[in-house]
């Protein structure tokens, strides 16, 4: 039979990269599907033309996969390479956030720049033991 164990290193590596997973699929949803409120793609695409970012539908297309993919990414624990692209979009997210400081409420920087950190981190440990199987157990084995 097979034997699971972990250890409490890894539900905590699990509850963080939860922690990380939810507002990334929450916001990223909000630009890429319009839920909760969001104003999907084009609104997303409107806001980043504002801030004078290049092709900024693409840059929309672009940022809202990357976290709703790397929420799926987190939650899996598998394929951590595919973080990249997120830490590099909350990169740009803090740095262009950091116009308006450091408060989110007022629209600064807070949030991007701690899912950026978690985010190294989270790679510079590893995702733990609780992840998702590569595939099924064989009946034979057990």
């Amino acid at each position: 039979m097979l034997s699971r164990s972990f250890t409490r290193g890894d539900l905590a590596l699990f509850l963080l990269r939860s922690a990380a997973a939810i507002p990334l699929f929450f916001h990223g949803s909000q630009k890429l599907f319009g839920w909760f409120n969001g104003g999907g793609l084009s609104g997303f695409a409107s806001y980043l033309g504002g801030l004078d970012i290049p092709i900024p539908s693409l840059a929309a297309l672009l940022a809202a996969v990357s976290e709703v993919g790397g929420a799926a990414v987190l939650l899996s624990g598998r394929g951590f390479r595919a973080l990249a692209p997120v830490v590099f979009t909350m990169a740009v997210a803090a740095a262009t956030s950091a116009r308006k400081g450091f408060d989110v409420a007022h629209g600064g920087a807070e949030f991007p720049l701690t899912v950026a950190i978690v985010l190294v981190a989270l790679v510079l440990t590893g995702p733990g033991s609780l992840v998702l199987p590569l595939s099924r157990p064989n009946p034979i084995e057990q």
